[in-house]
């Protein structure tokens, strides 16, 4: 009887797919980790404070006409 985690390969030699999920399966959840990481530091050193400001900065003059 064929069981839910039989695994089935084309030739003797080929990895099979439970072994290939071996591998990818902790570097997706590496990787996973690492952007939640980064988000929760882009966070707490206050990234997304100021949204608007460096909208608005970008607008402003910072060299009035006039004066050198």
């Amino acid at each position: 009887m064929a069981g839910l985690w039989q695994v089935y390969s084309t030739s003797p030699g080929e990895h099979s797919v439970m072994a290939t999920l071996v591998y990818l399966l902790p570097i997706a959840l590496f990787l996973g980790a690492l952007g939640l990481g980064a988000f929760l530091w882009a966070l707490r050193t206050g990234q997304y404070d100021d949204l608007d400001g460096a909208a608005e900065r970008v607008l402003i003059d910072a060299d009035p006409k006039g004066e050198p």
